[in-house]
Protein backbone atom coordinates (compact mmCIF):
# COMPACT_ATOMS: atom_id res chain seq x y z
CA UNK A 1 0.00 0.00 0.00
CA UNK A 2 1.14 3.44 -1.14
CA UNK A 3 2.29 5.34 2.29
CA UNK A 4 -0.48 8.40 0.71
CA UNK A 5 -3.05 6.24 1.66
CA UNK A 6 -2.89 5.88 5.30
CA UNK A 7 -4.49 7.42 8.58
CA UNK A 8 -7.68 7.30 7.02
CA UNK A 9 -9.79 7.92 10.12
CA UNK A 10 -7.80 9.60 11.94
CA UNK A 11 -9.57 12.79 11.29
CA UNK A 12 -12.78 11.63 12.55
CA UNK A 13 -11.19 12.14 16.22
CA UNK A 14 -12.61 14.33 18.78
CA UNK A 15 -9.72 17.05 19.12
CA UNK A 16 -10.01 20.55 21.64
CA UNK A 17 -6.81 22.13 21.28
CA UNK A 18 -4.41 23.79 18.23
CA UNK A 19 -1.01 22.37 19.60
CA UNK A 20 0.05 19.38 19.27
CA UNK A 21 3.09 16.94 21.29
CA UNK A 22 5.35 15.57 19.09
CA UNK A 23 8.30 13.82 21.07
CA UNK A 24 11.29 11.93 19.42
CA UNK A 25 9.91 8.67 17.61
CA UNK A 26 11.63 5.72 19.62
CA UNK A 27 13.54 3.11 17.25
CA UNK A 28 12.63 -0.72 17.81
CA UNK A 29 16.53 -2.12 18.43
CA UNK A 30 19.67 0.96 19.31
CA UNK A 31 20.60 0.09 16.13
CA UNK A 32 17.22 1.93 14.53
CA UNK A 33 18.43 4.86 16.01
CA UNK A 34 19.44 7.19 13.05
CA UNK A 35 16.29 5.94 10.87
CA UNK A 36 13.77 6.58 13.24
CA UNK A 37 15.69 10.05 13.84
CA UNK A 38 14.75 10.29 10.47
CA UNK A 39 11.12 9.89 9.98
CA UNK A 40 10.90 12.15 13.25
CA UNK A 41 12.68 14.57 11.10
CA UNK A 42 10.92 14.38 8.38
CA UNK A 43 7.36 14.67 10.07
CA UNK A 44 8.61 17.68 12.06
CA UNK A 45 9.46 19.28 8.66
CA UNK A 46 6.40 18.73 7.12
CA UNK A 47 4.40 20.07 9.99
CA UNK A 48 6.41 23.15 10.06
CA UNK A 49 5.81 23.21 6.26
CA UNK A 50 2.13 22.81 6.73
CA UNK A 51 1.84 25.79 9.55
CA UNK A 52 0.76 23.60 12.36
CA UNK A 53 1.50 24.73 15.86
CA UNK A 54 3.55 22.13 17.45
CA UNK A 55 5.92 21.30 20.59
CA UNK A 56 8.86 18.88 19.52
CA UNK A 57 11.14 16.92 21.31
CA UNK A 58 13.82 19.10 22.30
CA UNK A 59 11.27 21.72 23.52
CA UNK A 60 9.50 18.51 25.75
CA UNK A 61 13.08 17.54 26.89
CA UNK A 62 13.62 21.25 27.92
CA UNK A 63 11.06 21.20 30.14
CA UNK A 64 9.88 17.52 31.16
CA UNK A 65 13.34 15.92 30.98
CA UNK A 66 13.55 12.36 30.82
CA UNK A 67 10.62 12.18 30.96
CA UNK A 68 10.07 13.41 27.56
CA UNK A 69 12.03 10.38 26.16
CA UNK A 70 12.07 7.28 24.89
CA UNK A 71 8.22 8.03 25.15
CA UNK A 72 6.57 4.95 23.36
CA UNK A 73 8.01 2.57 25.97
CA UNK A 74 7.06 4.47 28.67
CA UNK A 75 3.52 3.93 30.03
CA UNK A 76 3.66 7.60 31.49
CA UNK A 77 4.36 9.27 28.50
CA UNK A 78 2.43 11.46 26.89
CA UNK A 79 0.01 11.63 30.01
CA UNK A 80 2.79 12.69 32.08
CA UNK A 81 3.36 15.80 29.77
CA UNK A 82 -0.07 17.45 29.69
CA UNK A 83 0.19 19.41 32.79
CA UNK A 84 3.29 20.98 31.71
CA UNK A 85 1.85 22.10 28.28
CA UNK A 86 -1.48 23.12 29.13
CA UNK A 87 -2.51 24.29 25.88
CA UNK A 88 -1.53 21.18 24.15
CA UNK A 89 -4.66 18.03 23.73
CA UNK A 90 -2.94 15.41 20.61
CA UNK A 91 -0.07 14.04 21.04
CA UNK A 92 2.08 11.92 18.25
CA UNK A 93 4.00 8.90 19.78
CA UNK A 94 6.18 7.12 17.14
CA UNK A 95 8.02 3.70 16.96
CA UNK A 96 10.72 2.60 14.02
CA UNK A 97 12.37 -0.26 12.79
CA UNK A 98 14.02 -1.89 10.38
CA UNK A 99 13.75 -5.69 9.30
CA UNK A 100 15.64 -7.83 7.27
CA UNK A 101 18.46 -5.80 6.52
CA UNK A 102 20.26 -6.06 3.58
CA UNK A 103 18.15 -8.77 1.94
CA UNK A 104 15.46 -8.18 -1.12
CA UNK A 105 12.34 -8.13 1.55
CA UNK A 106 14.12 -5.33 3.70
CA UNK A 107 11.68 -3.29 4.89
CA UNK A 108 10.39 -0.30 7.60
CA UNK A 109 7.60 -0.86 10.26
CA UNK A 110 6.52 2.12 11.60
CA UNK A 111 3.71 2.72 14.31
CA UNK A 112 1.76 5.95 15.68
CA UNK A 113 -0.35 6.46 18.02
CA UNK A 114 -2.28 9.29 18.63
CA UNK A 115 -3.51 10.25 22.15
CA UNK A 116 -5.79 12.82 23.42
CA UNK A 117 -5.62 14.63 26.82
CA UNK A 118 -8.75 13.18 28.14
CA UNK A 119 -7.98 10.19 26.76
CA UNK A 120 -5.93 8.31 30.01
CA UNK A 121 -3.48 5.82 29.03
CA UNK A 122 -4.72 4.42 25.71
CA UNK A 123 -4.46 5.69 22.69
CA UNK A 124 -7.39 6.65 20.64
CA UNK A 125 -6.07 6.03 17.26
CA UNK A 126 -2.75 3.57 16.25
CA UNK A 127 -1.57 3.56 12.98
CA UNK A 128 0.83 0.87 11.83
CA UNK A 129 2.43 0.40 8.24
CA UNK A 130 5.37 -1.66 6.75
CA UNK A 131 7.08 0.34 4.08
CA UNK A 132 10.32 0.15 1.85
CA UNK A 133 12.86 2.15 1.62
CA UNK A 134 12.58 5.28 -0.26
CA UNK A 135 8.79 5.75 1.07
CA UNK A 136 9.58 7.56 4.12
CA UNK A 137 8.87 11.16 2.97
CA UNK A 138 5.52 10.14 1.49
CA UNK A 139 4.65 8.83 4.83
CA UNK A 140 6.16 11.88 6.45
CA UNK A 141 3.56 14.07 3.95
CA UNK A 142 0.68 11.94 4.72
CA UNK A 143 1.07 12.00 8.57
CA UNK A 144 1.78 15.48 8.54
CA UNK A 145 -2.20 16.20 6.12
CA UNK A 146 -3.90 14.34 8.68
CA UNK A 147 -2.64 16.02 12.03
CA UNK A 148 -3.57 19.36 10.17
CA UNK A 149 -6.73 18.25 9.18
CA UNK A 150 -7.15 17.88 12.97
CA UNK A 151 -6.16 21.02 13.97
CA UNK A 152 -8.16 22.44 11.23
CA UNK A 153 -11.42 20.69 12.91
CA UNK A 154 -10.50 21.83 15.95
CA UNK A 155 -10.53 25.47 15.58
CA UNK A 156 -13.27 25.50 13.17
CA UNK A 157 -16.37 27.34 14.56
CA UNK A 158 -19.44 25.06 15.14
CA UNK A 159 -22.20 25.30 12.76
CA UNK A 160 -25.72 26.66 13.92
CA UNK A 161 -28.05 24.58 15.69
CA UNK A 162 -31.74 25.05 14.71
CA UNK A 163 -33.12 23.96 18.02
CA UNK A 164 -33.46 27.52 19.72
CA UNK A 165 -33.64 25.88 23.19
CA UNK A 166 -29.83 24.21 22.68
CA UNK A 167 -28.79 28.04 23.06
CA UNK A 168 -26.02 29.91 21.57
CA UNK A 169 -23.36 28.18 23.58
CA UNK A 170 -20.98 25.66 21.60
CA UNK A 171 -21.18 22.73 23.80
CA UNK A 172 -20.07 19.21 23.11
CA UNK A 173 -23.10 17.82 21.14
CA UNK A 174 -23.16 20.97 19.34
CA UNK A 175 -19.50 20.68 17.65
CA UNK A 176 -20.18 16.90 17.34
CA UNK A 177 -23.41 17.46 15.34
CA UNK A 178 -21.34 20.56 13.56
CA UNK A 179 -18.43 18.00 12.77
CA UNK A 180 -21.14 15.74 11.41
CA UNK A 181 -23.26 17.99 9.45
CA UNK A 182 -19.75 19.78 7.89
CA UNK A 183 -18.63 15.58 6.79
CA UNK A 184 -21.88 14.82 4.92
CA UNK A 185 -23.10 18.34 3.82
CA UNK A 186 -22.53 18.86 -0.28
CA UNK A 187 -20.50 20.72 -1.22
CA UNK A 188 -21.75 24.35 -3.21
CA UNK A 189 -21.17 24.83 -7.15
CA UNK A 190 -19.08 27.54 -7.82
CA UNK A 191 -16.67 28.44 -10.72
CA UNK A 192 -14.40 26.08 -11.97
CA UNK A 193 -11.54 26.00 -9.12
CA UNK A 194 -7.59 25.35 -10.57
CA UNK A 195 -6.76 21.95 -11.03
CA UNK A 196 -5.59 20.35 -7.60
CA UNK A 197 -1.89 18.48 -6.77
CA UNK A 198 -2.03 14.97 -7.87
CA UNK A 199 -1.42 13.74 -4.30
CA UNK A 200 -3.20 16.17 -2.65
CA UNK A 201 -5.96 14.63 -4.47
CA UNK A 202 -4.97 11.15 -4.09
CA UNK A 203 -5.05 11.92 -0.32
CA UNK A 204 -8.87 13.52 -0.39
CA UNK A 205 -9.78 10.53 -2.44
CA UNK A 206 -8.74 8.03 -0.17
CA UNK A 207 -9.45 10.27 3.10
CA UNK A 208 -13.07 9.72 2.11
CA UNK A 209 -13.48 6.39 2.12
CA UNK A 210 -15.52 5.44 5.74
CA UNK A 211 -13.39 3.59 8.55
CA UNK A 212 -13.67 -0.65 8.24
CA UNK A 213 -15.77 -1.72 10.96
CA UNK A 214 -13.14 -4.21 12.18
CA UNK A 215 -10.47 -1.36 12.70
CA UNK A 216 -12.88 0.22 15.61
CA UNK A 217 -11.65 0.45 18.81
CA UNK A 218 -13.89 -2.04 20.85
CA UNK A 219 -14.11 0.13 23.94
CA UNK A 220 -15.70 2.70 22.03
CA UNK A 221 -19.00 3.30 21.41
CA UNK A 222 -19.89 4.44 17.90
CA UNK A 223 -20.01 8.28 17.57
CA UNK A 224 -23.89 8.27 17.09
CA UNK A 225 -24.67 5.97 20.01
CA UNK A 226 -22.07 7.52 22.89
CA UNK A 227 -23.54 10.30 25.38
CA UNK A 228 -22.10 13.45 25.35
CA UNK A 229 -19.38 14.29 28.08
CA UNK A 230 -19.53 17.83 30.15
CA UNK A 231 -16.69 19.66 28.79
CA UNK A 232 -13.50 19.34 31.42
CA UNK A 233 -12.21 23.09 32.78
CA UNK A 234 -8.68 23.57 30.72
CA UNK A 235 -5.84 23.93 33.46
CA UNK A 236 -4.33 27.56 31.89
CA UNK A 237 -1.13 28.82 32.95
CA UNK A 238 -0.50 26.74 36.05
CA UNK A 239 1.81 23.53 36.17
CA UNK A 240 1.16 20.47 37.82
CA UNK A 241 3.61 19.79 41.51
CA UNK A 242 2.06 16.61 42.15
CA UNK A 243 4.88 13.67 41.98
CA UNK A 244 5.32 11.64 38.46
CA UNK A 245 3.32 8.23 38.70
CA UNK A 246 5.66 5.67 39.20
CA UNK A 247 7.23 4.33 35.75
CA UNK A 248 6.07 0.85 35.14
CA UNK A 249 8.74 -1.28 32.47
CA UNK A 250 7.14 -2.63 28.87
CA UNK A 251 8.29 -5.26 27.42
CA UNK A 252 9.33 -4.06 23.82
CA UNK A 253 8.15 -6.01 20.68
CA UNK A 254 10.82 -8.91 19.30
CA UNK A 255 12.36 -7.81 16.45
CA UNK A 256 12.40 -9.59 13.31
CA UNK A 257 14.93 -11.75 12.57
CA UNK A 258 17.81 -9.92 10.74
CA UNK A 259 20.01 -11.33 7.70
CA UNK A 260 23.01 -13.33 9.04
CA UNK A 261 25.94 -11.33 10.09
CA UNK A 262 27.40 -14.18 12.14
CA UNK A 263 29.44 -17.07 11.12
CA UNK A 264 26.90 -20.12 10.00
CA UNK A 265 28.42 -22.31 12.92
CA UNK A 266 28.49 -25.09 10.35
CA UNK A 267 31.48 -28.09 11.40
CA UNK A 268 32.26 -30.64 8.49
CA UNK A 269 34.72 -33.13 8.64
CA UNK A 270 35.92 -32.64 5.07
CA UNK A 271 36.20 -29.67 2.85
CA UNK A 272 37.26 -29.23 -0.79
CA UNK A 273 38.86 -26.56 -1.91
CA UNK A 274 39.51 -25.03 -5.52
CA UNK A 275 41.93 -21.73 -5.85
CA UNK A 276 43.93 -19.84 -8.25
CA UNK A 277 46.21 -16.95 -8.31
CA UNK A 278 49.59 -15.84 -9.20
CA UNK A 279 53.02 -17.66 -8.58
CA UNK A 280 56.42 -15.45 -8.42
CA UNK A 281 59.95 -16.20 -8.46
CA UNK A 282 61.40 -19.76 -10.12
CA UNK A 283 58.83 -20.05 -12.81
CA UNK A 284 61.76 -19.25 -15.58
CA UNK A 285 63.60 -22.41 -17.17
CA UNK A 286 66.39 -21.89 -19.57
CA UNK A 287 68.80 -24.18 -20.76
CA UNK A 288 71.93 -23.40 -23.20
CA UNK A 289 74.19 -25.80 -24.92
CA UNK A 290 77.35 -25.94 -26.98
CA UNK A 291 78.95 -27.78 -29.10
CA UNK A 292 82.32 -27.88 -30.48
CA UNK A 293 83.08 -29.96 -33.76
CA UNK A 294 85.48 -31.05 -36.38
CA UNK A 295 85.78 -32.66 -39.59
CA UNK A 296 83.56 -33.29 -42.39
CA UNK A 297 81.88 -36.09 -40.16
CA UNK A 298 81.28 -33.09 -37.13
CA UNK A 299 83.32 -35.15 -34.65
CA UNK A 300 82.26 -33.88 -31.25
CA UNK A 301 85.32 -32.50 -29.67
CA UNK A 302 83.52 -30.35 -26.69
CA UNK A 303 80.15 -29.90 -25.05
CA UNK A 304 78.70 -27.19 -23.03
CA UNK A 305 75.46 -27.06 -21.48
CA UNK A 306 73.94 -24.40 -18.79
CA UNK A 307 70.36 -25.29 -17.24
CA UNK A 308 68.55 -22.93 -14.64
CA UNK A 309 65.11 -21.58 -13.20
CA UNK A 310 65.21 -17.83 -13.68
CA UNK A 311 62.38 -15.26 -12.27
CA UNK A 312 59.54 -15.10 -13.77
CA UNK A 313 55.99 -14.35 -12.75
CA UNK A 314 53.17 -17.61 -14.25
CA UNK A 315 49.57 -18.65 -12.62
CA UNK A 316 48.74 -21.25 -10.71
CA UNK A 317 45.16 -22.73 -10.03
CA UNK A 318 44.38 -26.20 -8.84
CA UNK A 319 41.78 -27.90 -5.88
CA UNK A 320 42.67 -29.77 -2.97
CA UNK A 321 40.64 -31.99 0.15
CA UNK A 322 41.22 -31.03 4.07
CA UNK A 323 40.31 -33.23 6.82
CA UNK A 324 38.97 -30.53 9.41
CA UNK A 325 38.37 -32.74 12.74
CA UNK A 326 37.89 -29.23 14.46
CA UNK A 327 36.71 -26.03 13.20
CA UNK A 328 40.57 -24.53 13.99
CA UNK A 329 42.50 -27.63 12.13
CA UNK A 330 42.80 -28.80 8.65
CA UNK A 331 45.45 -31.61 6.97
CA UNK A 332 45.61 -32.36 3.42
CA UNK A 333 46.60 -32.10 0.12
CA UNK A 334 46.31 -30.09 -3.10
CA UNK A 335 46.81 -30.57 -6.36
CA UNK A 336 47.91 -27.74 -8.77
CA UNK A 337 49.67 -27.01 -11.53
CA UNK A 338 52.03 -24.00 -12.26
CA UNK A 339 52.96 -22.34 -15.09
CA UNK A 340 55.85 -20.45 -16.72
CA UNK A 341 57.99 -20.01 -19.81
CA UNK A 342 61.36 -22.05 -20.90
CA UNK A 343 64.30 -20.73 -23.00
CA UNK A 344 66.31 -22.41 -25.34
CA UNK A 345 69.15 -21.42 -27.11
CA UNK A 346 71.97 -23.74 -29.10
CA UNK A 347 75.40 -23.04 -31.06
CA UNK A 348 78.29 -25.25 -32.21
CA UNK A 349 82.07 -24.40 -33.05
CA UNK A 350 83.61 -26.03 -36.15
CA UNK A 351 87.33 -26.21 -35.58
CA UNK A 352 89.14 -26.27 -38.50
CA UNK A 353 93.11 -25.61 -38.48
CA UNK A 354 92.96 -24.39 -34.85
CA UNK A 355 90.07 -21.59 -36.59
CA UNK A 356 87.33 -21.16 -34.66
CA UNK A 357 83.79 -20.27 -36.68
CA UNK A 358 81.33 -20.05 -34.16
CA UNK A 359 77.15 -19.94 -34.98
CA UNK A 360 74.38 -19.92 -32.22
CA UNK A 361 70.83 -20.01 -32.49
CA UNK A 362 67.99 -18.57 -29.94
CA UNK A 363 64.52 -19.88 -30.09
CA UNK A 364 61.18 -18.29 -28.79
CA UNK A 365 60.01 -18.66 -25.13
CA UNK A 366 57.33 -21.27 -25.23
CA UNK A 367 54.84 -22.15 -22.66
CA UNK A 368 55.89 -24.90 -19.36
CA UNK A 369 53.33 -26.40 -16.89
CA UNK A 370 54.58 -28.06 -13.79
CA UNK A 371 52.49 -30.14 -11.66
CA UNK A 372 52.57 -29.64 -8.09
CA UNK A 373 51.55 -32.10 -5.56
CA UNK A 374 51.50 -30.02 -1.95
CA UNK A 375 50.59 -31.81 1.28
CA UNK A 376 49.55 -28.87 3.91
CA UNK A 377 48.31 -29.04 7.75
CA UNK A 378 46.38 -25.38 8.53
CA UNK A 379 45.48 -24.02 12.50
CA UNK A 380 42.87 -21.03 12.90
CA UNK A 381 43.07 -20.74 16.33
CA UNK A 382 41.13 -17.17 16.54
CA UNK A 383 38.04 -15.84 15.11
CA UNK A 384 36.77 -12.86 14.45
CA UNK A 385 32.93 -13.04 13.34
CA UNK A 386 32.70 -14.56 10.18
CA UNK A 387 36.51 -14.22 9.87
CA UNK A 388 38.94 -16.47 10.54
CA UNK A 389 42.54 -15.86 10.35
CA UNK A 390 45.13 -18.76 9.38
CA UNK A 391 49.19 -20.11 9.56
CA UNK A 392 49.96 -22.85 7.19
CA UNK A 393 52.52 -24.97 6.28
CA UNK A 394 53.41 -27.08 3.50
CA UNK A 395 56.00 -29.29 1.36
CA UNK A 396 55.28 -28.62 -2.52
CA UNK A 397 56.80 -31.75 -4.54
CA UNK A 398 56.86 -29.89 -8.23
CA UNK A 399 57.33 -32.25 -11.35
CA UNK A 400 59.17 -30.49 -14.48
CA UNK A 401 59.24 -30.84 -17.86
CA UNK A 402 62.19 -31.98 -20.28
CA UNK A 403 64.26 -30.47 -23.56
CA UNK A 404 64.32 -32.05 -26.62
CA UNK A 405 66.54 -30.44 -28.66
CA UNK A 406 67.59 -33.48 -31.06
CA UNK A 407 65.18 -32.07 -34.20
CA UNK A 408 67.24 -28.84 -34.10
CA UNK A 409 69.89 -29.05 -36.59
CA UNK A 410 71.45 -32.26 -38.03
CA UNK A 411 74.28 -31.88 -35.30
CA UNK A 412 73.06 -34.46 -32.10
CA UNK A 413 72.61 -31.88 -29.25
CA UNK A 414 72.52 -34.12 -25.80
CA UNK A 415 68.59 -33.59 -24.55
CA UNK A 416 68.15 -32.40 -20.92
CA UNK A 417 66.15 -34.49 -19.29
CA UNK A 418 63.16 -33.23 -16.89
CA UNK A 419 63.28 -33.92 -12.90
CA UNK A 420 61.81 -33.26 -9.33
CA UNK A 421 61.78 -30.65 -7.08
CA UNK A 422 60.97 -30.32 -3.75
CA UNK A 423 59.47 -26.64 -1.86
CA UNK A 424 58.71 -26.80 1.72
CA UNK A 425 57.20 -23.75 2.67
CA UNK A 426 54.48 -21.69 5.13
CA UNK A 427 52.16 -18.89 4.59
CA UNK A 428 49.39 -16.82 5.71
CA UNK A 429 45.85 -16.84 5.67
CA UNK A 430 42.21 -15.93 6.06
CA UNK A 431 38.77 -17.19 5.29
CA UNK A 432 35.37 -15.78 5.06
CA UNK A 433 31.97 -17.56 6.31
CA UNK A 434 29.30 -17.90 4.09
CA UNK A 435 27.08 -19.92 5.73
CA UNK A 436 26.23 -23.69 4.59
CA UNK A 437 29.58 -24.85 4.90
CA UNK A 438 30.52 -22.54 2.14
CA UNK A 439 33.44 -19.75 2.39
CA UNK A 440 35.94 -17.86 0.76
CA UNK A 441 39.95 -18.19 0.99
CA UNK A 442 43.03 -15.36 0.52
CA UNK A 443 46.74 -16.98 0.85
CA UNK A 444 49.70 -15.76 0.64
CA UNK A 445 52.67 -18.76 1.05
CA UNK A 446 56.41 -18.66 0.30
CA UNK A 447 58.65 -21.59 -0.67
CA UNK A 448 62.09 -22.68 -1.11
CA UNK A 449 63.44 -25.03 -3.56
CA UNK A 450 65.69 -27.87 -2.43
CA UNK A 451 68.90 -28.89 -3.99
CA UNK A 452 71.08 -27.38 -6.80
CA UNK A 453 69.71 -24.40 -8.80
CA UNK A 454 71.95 -24.98 -12.01
CA UNK A 455 73.74 -27.22 -13.83
CA UNK A 456 76.91 -26.36 -15.53
CA UNK A 457 78.76 -29.22 -17.17
CA UNK A 458 81.78 -28.64 -19.86
CA UNK A 459 83.61 -31.47 -21.68
CA UNK A 460 87.34 -30.91 -22.71
CA UNK A 461 87.26 -27.17 -22.07
CA UNK A 462 87.40 -26.60 -25.89
CA UNK A 463 84.15 -23.98 -25.95
CA UNK A 464 85.63 -20.42 -26.80
CA UNK A 465 82.39 -18.44 -26.57
CA UNK A 466 80.17 -18.73 -23.53
CA UNK A 467 76.76 -16.50 -23.55
CA UNK A 468 75.60 -14.57 -20.90
CA UNK A 469 74.62 -17.14 -18.00
CA UNK A 470 71.08 -15.81 -16.39
CA UNK A 471 70.73 -15.34 -12.47
CA UNK A 472 68.98 -18.71 -10.52
CA UNK A 473 66.27 -18.05 -8.51
CA UNK A 474 65.31 -20.72 -6.28
CA UNK A 475 61.94 -18.94 -3.92
CA UNK A 476 58.41 -19.23 -5.01
CA UNK A 477 56.04 -16.46 -3.86
CA UNK A 478 51.94 -17.37 -3.95
CA UNK A 479 49.21 -14.90 -3.91
CA UNK A 480 46.02 -17.18 -4.11
CA UNK A 481 41.76 -16.84 -3.99
CA UNK A 482 39.90 -19.59 -3.15
CA UNK A 483 36.35 -21.21 -2.21
CA UNK A 484 35.35 -24.03 0.05
CA UNK A 485 33.03 -26.48 0.02
CA UNK A 486 32.30 -28.29 3.37
CA UNK A 487 30.58 -31.89 3.60
CA UNK A 488 29.79 -34.85 5.44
Amino acid sequence: MHPLLLLPALISAPVQAQDVLVPEFTPVIAEDFTLAYMFYSLVIDELRQRDVAFIDGDQLRTVAGEEAESCSESITCPSGLWSYFPGTTIALVGTVGLYNMGTASESIEVRVEFYERDGGYQAFKTVERTIVPGQEADFAVALAKATDVLVERMTAPPEPVADPDAGNAPGPENRREGLLARRNKEPERSAPAEPEDPGESLYKDYYAVEEPESGRRKDREPRAEREPREPKRKDVGRVSTREPRERKERTPREPRERSPREPSGDSNLLVAQAFAGLAIGDVGRSYDVRLSVMGAQDAELGRYEHDTFTSGVGSTFGGGLMVQPFDWLQAGARLGVVSGRKFLSTGYERWSDGDGNVETQEYKPAAALRGVIEPRIAVAPIAFGPVRPNVHAFFGIRRYDAYDAADLSELAYPDRNGGWHFLPGAGLGASYDLGQGRGVTLELSHAVRLGADAVHHVQQGLISEIPEIPDPASHNTTIAVGFTQGFM
